[in-house]
């Protein structure tokens, strides 16, 4: 492209080619530009930026503001959402061992819901407990005691290892089978 120089002779630029159809530039200063903001092509085809589309080069982030309709997204890193996230369909979390951290901010302790080596579990993260497991053959493991508040009903065969305390009336409405030395005390 032929363009004026300084002294106003008439000059060609190796950084400005135009073939007929399309302009070539090595570098596109445009004076009503904000810096962080990205670029696109306006209503009328001209180099404008907007509020709304920002990125940092500095820390590599790209910020939307306001609401935004996209078919995938797709996050290599750490994804921040400072609102509600709605799913309206499955969401799948794959991992060597999985783990959905609940923290909350006012309150300890912390939970997480894991999958370590098939094992499902509730972790207290601020102690670094297990309180709650299944195991891949469907055992489950409560770590400390359970309540039940509404009753416990077993329809299988109970085992207990350790000492069992009653605090209320104990009905039997079968046999009654006893290994062991029977105390009885009429109170």
């Amino acid at each position: 492209v032929v363009i004026a120089g300084t002294g106003g002779e008439i000059e060609d630029s190796g950084n400005l080619l135009f073939n007929g159809t399309d302009l070539s530039a090595s570098s596109l200063i445009v004076s009503d530009l904000t810096s962080g903001r990205v670029v696109l092509a306006g209503g009328s085809g001209a180099v404008e930026d907007n509020a709304n589309l920002k990125f940092n080069t500095t820390t590599s982030e790209f910020e939307v503001v306001g609401h935004t309709i996209l078919d995938s997204i797709s996050a290599s890193g750490i994804s921040t959402f400072s609102g509600l996230v709605n799913a309206n369909g499955n969401i799948t979390i794959s991992n060597t061992q999985p783990v959905i951290s609940l923290i909350d901010t006012d309150i300890t302790p912390a939970f997480a819901l894991r999958n370590v080596g098939g094992l499902f579990g509730i972790r207290d993260i601020t102690s670094g407990q297990d309180r709650f497991t299944i195991g891949s053959t469907g055992t489950v493991n409560f770590l400390n005691n359970v309540n039940a508040n509404s009753g416990l009903d077993v329809t299988g065969d109970l085992t207990v290892s350790n000492d069992a305390t009653i605090s209320g009336d104990l009905t039997v409405t079968g046999n009654v089978g006893i290994a062991g030395t029977l105390t009885y005390e009429d109170v």
